[in-house]
């Protein structure tokens, strides 16, 4: 592998003279017919640079990293590629951990292991849903920024945050303008707890109507097998709904199909309404209402909160709470009588 001092020998010039050129740096003053020749030198040696001895040299890696539940998720899979596009155009790689064994240790060993690759800056989605906000577990050592996507934080952290309670209670509040008077819940059953932001939201509603609480359908996870699993058994659930929340449009996605193998059509014996935005949703045959996070604007916001960090640029706490949107689409149906 060629290095700095073959590509000096070979145009005929000072180690540091090549440095200069090759690093752009502003105190190098050479003219431009030098300048060719050094790049021509390296060029025809193959010359690469040594990014990790240049980021030594300037106590930065131009890399920020990113912890996420997982990418087999096309919600988590966009959010993913909309941080990796922001943080490009802001001039820095992306190094991308998951989490989705488990979440709690994962956390903190992707943490963990950012930091001794010496990223500038990381961005965490936060895993867990506490009531009094996320706790971002970084090493007691570490001094690195830290923006968090997704949730509020309990420890001053920098985020960007969803609204779910928000999110369920309009979808559930147009279900209910709709006429429906006994709902359905399907999530993971981990997931449902009256404290979490999805469940308080239609509890809320439900409660402001004066309506019977939902009906909670557990999932073994949040796949759209898990959503078609449990779908299959729908003729058994007592009471019976007339509409469905489900925590995700995956879970959605599968119920659908699940409901239909079952004779049950989709919005007139059971409505449904999904969480996400995802595209895929807008393609069933019976295209889902959903609860639309925006994934773009989140993760564009998470990124120009840590840059800002990192150009020691905010003064005070950068923390945002963006409120999802209702896409109302075939399958909530009609007004029923």
């Amino acid at each position: 592998m060629a290095t700095l001092a073959d590509v000096a020998r070979r145009a005929g010039v000072a180690l540091s003279t090549v440095s200069a050129v090759l690093n752009n740096r502003p105190d190098c003053f050479v003219s431009e017919e030098t300048r060719q020749r050094i790049l021509k030198a390296a060029e025809e040696l193959g010359y690469r640079p040594n990014y990790l001895a240049r980021s030594l040299a300037r106590g930065k890696t131009e890399t920020l990293g990113l912890v996420i539940y997982e990418v087999t998720n096309p919600y988590f899979a966009q959010i993913a590629d909309e941080v990796e596009q922001a943080v490009r155009s802001a001039g820095y790689q992306l190094l991308l951990c998951t989490n989705r064994d488990d979440p709690e240790f994962s956390d903190r060993a992707n943490l963990e292991l950012l930091y001794h690759r010496r990223v500038d800056g990381m961005l965490v989605w936060a895993s867990r849903y506490p009531p009094d906000g996320y706790l971002v577990p970084l090493p007691d050592e570490a001094k690195t920024k830290v923006v968090v996507l997704g949730y509020h934080t309990a420890d001053g952290t920098d985020y960007v945050s969803v609204d779910r309670a928000e999110g369920t209670y309009r979808a559930t509040q147009h279900l209910i303008a709709l006429g429906h008077r006994q709902l359905g819940y399907l999530a993971p059953r981990e997931d449902l707890r009256r404290d979490h932001p999805k469940l308080a939201g239609i509890l809320r509603a439900l409660s402001e109507a004066g309506l019977p609480q939902p009906l909670l359908i557990p999932a073994d996870g949040h796949f759209r097998r898990d959503g078609y699993q449990v779908a299959l058994t729908a003729r058994e659930w007592q009471p019976r709904p007339t509409a469905l929340i489900c925590y995700n449009d995956l879970l959605a996605i599968g119920a659908y199909r699940g409901l239909r193998e079952q004779g049950l059509k989709v919005p007139d014996d059971l409505a449904l309404v999904g969480f996400d935005g995802i595209e895929d949703g807008e393609f069933l045959e019976v295209p889902l209402t959903t609860v639309a996070v925006p994934i773009r604007e989140m993760s564009q916001m998470a990124v120009q909160f840590l840059i800002n960090r990192l150009e020691g640029r905010p003064t005070e706490r950068q923390q945002i709470t963006l409120i999802p949107s209702l896409v109302i689409r075939q399958s909530c149906g009609a007004q029923r009588s």
